[in-house]
Order: structure tokens, then sequence, then C-alpha cells
């Protein structure tokens, strides 16, 4: 049972702000990516192109609506994948648009990681800066190296009786998407992977993330952890705006104990405010990646918005559409803004 309150930076009370949320639309954006070399993504043209839709749906950002005050209806293209499922939401303005109605719960992949890196950081929370308790990896630890190598799961070399920090066991969880290192790490905070599924699974419904179930392991390997693409972008919110999580999605390398240095593999587009946060990619799950847009108000406030893309055939793919949703989101959201 968890004994505390959570410590999350900043975090929301999702029962009262995301159950009273309406759609926004998403203006269609084409866009071109430049070459990545760090991770297998290429230029080649995407498999699956972007259905572009138009629909009215209603939009509001006013938690009780009456009859004298009803949400404008506004008629706009909808650059949306083909495939799998997503979505975009402006969080802090209980804005969110989703890709289909059902907003299936779907495996997700190593986008799990959030949940761990989330659970790990309410339980012993750090300060930018801190390195946190060190962690001695024990001959368990350094097994699990090779039962993800086995199954062609991505690792970080850990050797028994090393010492390594909390902090650099995030980085490793998160810019390399190491699976061993995730179920290290969540044994360390919790006990078992199963204290920690339990407590991770009761965050969740705290949160009102009701349609998120963690399952098996904190590497997200496992196909029984399912989340939608709407869920994710809280979740998402959530991490970004926990201030050592956000500093690691905007690092490009570290140096790891043992491992030596590595490099973020979720730094495709980490330019003009654009941060990938984390990459997914199993055979259930299919290519996943959640982005996020840091923009500066006119008023000097930050506004971070959220995408999400699930389900894709290939890296390009996902990560071209992840973008995509994500500047058309932004666009909406601004054509709202100057129109309201």
């Amino acid at each position: 049972m968890r004994t505390k309150h959570y410590r999350i930076n900043e975090r929301v009370n999702s029962r009262r702000i995301w159950h009273k949320l309406l759609l926004a639309p998403l203006v269609a954006v084409a866009l071109l990516l430049a070459s990545y070399t760090k991770f297998p993504i290429n230029n080649k043209n995407v498999e699956q192109p972007l259905n572009q839709n138009t629909f009215q749906q209603s939009v509001t950002k006013i938690e009780d609506v009456t009859e004298e005050d009803k949400p404008r209806e506004i008629s706009l293209p909808i650059n949306w994948p083909e495939y799998g499922h997503a979505a975009y939401a402006v969080p802090e303005e209980k804005m969110i648009s989703v890709h289909d109605a059902d907003d299936e719960a779907v495996p997700i992949a190593s986008l799990s990681k959030l949940i761990t890196a989330l659970a790990v950081l309410d339980k012993y929370p750090l300060e930018v800066g801190d390195e946190g308790p060190l962690i001695r990896m024990s001959e368990a630890d350094a097994a699990l190296v090779g039962y993800y190598a086995q199954k062609s799961g991505t690792t970080t070399l850990v050797l028994a009786g090393q010492e390594i920090s909390q902090y650099q066991a995030l980085q490793s969880i998160l810019m390399v998407s190491s699976n061993n290192m995730a179920d290290s790490l969540a044994i360390w905070s919790f006990g078992s992977i199963e204290e920690y599924v339990d407590y991770a699974n009761e965050m969740l419904r705290e949160l009102g993330l009701e349609d998120t179930i963690v399952a098996d392991d904190a590497s997200g390997y496992s196909p029984n952890t399912i989340s939608t693409a709407s869920n994710m972008t809280k979740i998402g919110y959530l991490f970004m705006t926990n201030p050592v999580l956000r500093q690691i999605t905007q690092q490009k390398s570290a140096k790891i104990p043992v491992a030596g240095t590595i490099y973020n593999y979720n730094d495709y587009f980490n330019d003009e405010g654009i941060y990938g946060i984390k990459f997914g990619n199993t055979d259930e799950a299919g290519k996943c990646f959640i982005v996020a847009s840091i923009r500066e108000t006119i008023d000097k406030k930050e506004e971070l918005s959220i995408s999400v893309v699930l389900g894709a055939n290939s890296y390009d793919s996902v990560a071209k559409d992840a973008k995509s949703v994500l500047l058309a989101g932004n666009q909406a959201h601004d054509t709202l803004k100057e129109n309201p």
C-alpha cells in the first residue's frame, strides 16, 4: 500500500480537470523532417500518409456551459494518421482532441517508462542538480541484461557490485529506453516488480487515468501494459512539468558507469521548443512517440502542449506524424485564442 501523498511537481487532479474536457480541432500542417543519425530513422517517404478530414466539433475551455454560453462550433481540416491512435492536448487550458471517438486502450511499449519515472520520483523525489542515492547493482540486476537481450530488448550494461545514482538510472531508462534498468530501478524503489505494479496502478487511479494499466514489468515490454492516446497526453504533461524529467528530455547525451556515454534516442527534433519525450516499440504496440511543445505566450507565460501517436509501422511515420499533429494542434489552438 502507498503510504504518502504524491510529490510530483505541479501535479493536477485529473478527475476534476480531464473529465470535463471537450474536443478541440486541429489544423492541417505538412511537415518534412531532417535526417537523424542516432536512431534508426531516415528521410524516406512515410509509409502511411496522413488522412485529411473535415468535421465540426464543439470547442470550449469553460467547465460549465449554460444555454447562454454554448461552446463555439468550428470546422477545420484534421490531419490524423490513417493508422493507430493519436491525441493532442493543452492540459493547462483543459483542451484535448483525439483521433478516434473510441480512444481505445492499447499496448504502449516503452512509453510506459514515463509512468515508471513518475512513480519512482513520487516515492523518492529529486531536485534539479541532485544525483540521489547510489544504487548497488546485484547479481539479479546483472542477469536482467541477458534476460532482455535474449528478447531483443534495449539494455544498459551493468555489473554486479557496481553503483549507479538514481538520476543516472533515470537517464538510462529515458534516454536509451533501458529495459533492465527500468526493472532494476523499480525493484530498488518498491522492493519488487509486483509492488511497483501495485503502486503505479494506484497512482494512476488517483490521477483519474482509468484507462491506463501497468502489468508484469516496469519496462513496457509486456503487451499487458496499456493506455489510450488521451491518457498518455496527461502522463506526458505530468512528466514535462517535473523539472528533473524535463531536464533529462532535453539532454543529448550522458555518462553512465560501466555503460559509458549514452545518447538520447528521443532527440529526433529537439529544437525550436519541440522535444521528443519518448519513443516506444514492440511487436504488439508498433512504433509509438510522445512529443511536447514549449512555447511562451504573449504575457510571458509558458504554454505546454503534448501530442501522442500510437501504432505506426515505422519510426519515420510515427516521428513525422507526431510532430505534424503537434504543430497542427498548436495552430488550431492559436486560432481559437485569436477568435474566442
